[in-house]
């Protein structure tokens, strides 16, 4: 109830904002390649390379600015059926774009989380609970030190099916509220932003799934607030090259 209670805080808090607030609205495409291998039966290593593009005041396509690539570590561990726990390194390289008044500032994040599943059959229901450290380079060439907690909610189904399996479509709706520490280039404001997601995927095989997402991503700042149009393709490819490995194996065997 707490957790729930909090949600219900910051969904008021966002729609009060953007109400009385001057926003400037931004149209961005976002997407991912994950890559999942197994290490144990308990163990995961994951790496995510990330890209971003956004319009601006003088082009109005999302693909007009190249603003972001990202690359992700992270090292899972499935405690059980419900618990999963993970460890993050990252680097971001956000580009100068000045249209939309970002400047080039690398930044270099560490993250834990924890994720609780509730799963049913027919739908899974999660919680994620994400602590980042975040060393951002700032405009005197120095180092901002930001703390962020973000909580998100996510639901997926399976259409027609009770689970996901190949050649499965599902939807997913997911939010999650940002909370973080003040620094000179994220903002003294305690809440970061808010950010809802709704879209479709699609189960290729058991391994390889792709999702096609709108993220609505609202950020409170004290020069107007900011509201960030996303589409996003994602790519999930789980424990890649294994068909490969095991040609190969039967190749060389005796």
């Amino acid at each position: 109830m707490r957790k729930f209670s909090i949600y219900c805080y910051f969904f008021g808090l966002f729609f009060i904002s953007k109400w009385h607030a001057q926003t400037t609205y931004y149209k961005q495409f976002w997407n991912e390649f994950d890559l999942v291998k197994p290490l144990t039966q308990k163990l995961a290593i994951e790496i995510d390379l990330c890209n971003s593009f956004s319009d601006s005041p003088q082009k109005s396509s999302m693909f007009a600015n190249y603003t972001q690539f990202a690359t992700l570590v992270s090292l899972h561990y499935y405690y059980s059926a419900k618990w999963n726990f993970s460890l993050f390194g990252a680097y971001y390289a956000n580009k100068f774009v000045p249209e939309i008044g970002q400047r080039e500032y690398p930044e270099i994040r560490f993250s834990g989380q924890s994720v609780y599943f509730f799963k049913k059959i027919g739908y899974i229901l999660q919680n994620r609970s994400r602590l980042e450290y975040r060393l951002i380079q700032n405009a005197t060439n120095g180092i901002d030190e930001v703390v962020r907690l973000r909580e998100r909610a996510k639901f997926t189904k399976p259409l027609g099916r009770k689970f996901i399996r190949t050649k499965t479509y599902y939807i997913v709706i997911s939010d999650e509220v940002y909370i973080k520490s003040s620094s000179s280039i994220t903002g003294k404001q305690l809440f970061d932003r808010n950010e809802f997601t709704i879209g479709i995927g699609y189960a290729v095989t058991d391994n390889v799934m792709i999702d096609l997402l709108y993220t609505n991503q609202y950020l409170p700042r004290s020069s107007g607030d900011e509201i960030y149009n996303a589409i996003q393709l994602n790519f999930q490819i789980n424990n890649p090259f294994h068909r490969v490995v095991e040609k190969f194996s039967k190749k060389v065997e005796p």
